[in-house]
C-alpha cells in the first residue's frame, strides 16, 4: 500500500457516512460546495463538481473539469465512502498545478476534513501525516492567504461635454456604424445622445422655471 493511500486508510477508520449509489454522492458534494466556507475559498466550484461512475476500478478526479469519476458501485463499495469523496475533491480543489499527492494536497485535505467531519478528525488526519513524514510545508496557493479577491475595475474617465462640432462627430460615427451593422456601437451612440438630450431639457425647464 502506498503512503498516501496508507493516511487515506486512518481518515475512513471510525463513523461515516456510505453511500448507496452515484446520485447519493452528488447530493453530498452539492451540499458541502454550497456552505459558505466552500464558497468563499473555491468560488470556482462552488456547487459545480460532479461525479461520474463507470467501470473502472479505481477513484480519479478530473480537475480540470471539476469532476470525480468513481468506479461500479456493485463492484467497488469502498470507493463509495465519505473519505474517498473528499480525497477527490481535495484534488479538484488543490489544483493541477502543484503535485497529486504534495503539501498543498494533503493542507487542502486536512481543511475539508476539519469542515465536514470535524476537528477531532482533522487532528488525528494530521497526526498520521506528521508521522508518516508527509510534509505540509510548500505549494502556497493565493487561496489559502484568504479568499481570492479580484482586482477593483478602473475609474472611468469623466467625459467632456462635446462641442457642436463633436454632436456632428458622433452622428457621423452612427452613420458609419450603421453601415458597418456595428449595432453595438449605434446602441451605444443612441444611448449617449438620448441622455444628452434629456439632461439638456432638464436644465431648460429648471432655467424657465427660475425666470417664473
Amino acid at each position: 500500500m502506498s503512503k498516501h493511500w496508507a493516511v487515506h486508510a486512518e481518515v475512513v477508520a471510525g463513523d461515516e457516512v456510505q453511500f448507496a449509489n452515484r446520485d447519493e454522492v452528488q447530493k453530498y458534494l452539492d451540499r458541502v460546495t454550497t456552505y459558505l466556507w466552500f464558497r468563499q475559498r473555491w468560488p470556482g466550484l462552488a456547487g459545480r463538481v460532479s461525479v461520474t461512475a463507470r467501470a473502472r476500478t479505481r477513484a480519479t478526479a478530473s480537475i480540470w473539469l471539476g469532476q470525480i469519476n468513481l468506479p461500479n458501485p456493485k463492484t467497488q463499495r469502498w470507493a463509495y465512502s465519505e473519505s474517498t469523496v473528499i480525497h477527490e475533491l481535495a484534488h479538484c480543489c488543490a489544483g493541477s498545478d502543484c503535485a497529486p499527492h504534495g503539501p498543498r494536497f494533503y493542507r487542502t485535505m486536512l481543511y475539508l476534513i476539519e469542515k465536514t467531519r470535524g476537528q477531532e478528525a482533522a487532528l488525528r488526519f494530521r497526526q498520521v501525516l506528521v508521522e508518516s513524514g508527509q510534509s505540509l510545508v510548500g505549494e502556497v496557493a493565493r487561496y489559502e492567504n484568504g479568499p481570492i479577491v479580484k482586482d477593483p475595475p478602473p475609474v472611468p474617465k469623466p467625459q467632456k461635454e462635446p462641442t457642436k462640432k463633436g454632436i456632428v462627430d458622433l452622428h457621423a460615427q452612427m452613420g458609419r456604424a450603421i453601415r458597418a451593422n456595428d449595432w453595438a456601437t449605434v446602441t451605444k451612440l443612441a444611448t449617449w445622445i438620448q441622455n444628452r438630450a434629456a439632461t439638456k431639457d432638464t436644465a431648460a425647464a429648471d432655467k424657465a422655471r427660475r425666470k417664473r
